[in-house]
């Protein structure tokens, strides 16, 4: 078995053990790597324990982010399109970041509109 195939069906295994369902991302076909699983564009549910979005990196690369919605929290992977290899490039629970009610927001803030729907 070729190398490139080896990775294919490692990448494929990790994607089916963990994750009983996802999305991919449409990608142009000119920007799919030809060695990851071909895995139809889709919506998911609040309900689906993983959500899985890839797209290719500025470096030919695919990057992947993997969202646990039980746990709320989500893992960002770099797979090499060379050679497969797969990188952890962070993890990150979301917890936290829901309790706030603006981050970085531009006006209006939340704030903001609740003070002009409460004095119309």
């Amino acid at each position: 078995m070729n190398k490139r195939l080896l990775y294919l069906v490692i990448a494929a295994g990790v994607l089916a053990l963990s994750a009983p369902s996802w999305t991919i991302s449409q990608q142009p076909a000119n920007m799919q790597n030809a060695w990851l699983p071909s895995i139809p564009a889709g919506s998911s549910s609040a309900n689906e324990a993983m959500i899985v979005t890839s797209n290719r990196t500025l470096n030919g690369n695919t990057q992947m982010v993997v969202v646990d919605s039980q746990r709320k929290a989500m893992a960002v992977y770099e797979i090499a399109s060379d050679s497969g290899a797969i990188q952890l490039k962070s993890v990150r629970s979301m917890t936290a970041d829901f309790l706030l009610d603006e981050f970085n927001g531009t006006d209006p803030t939340p704030e903001k509109v609740r003070g002009i729907l409460s004095n119309p």
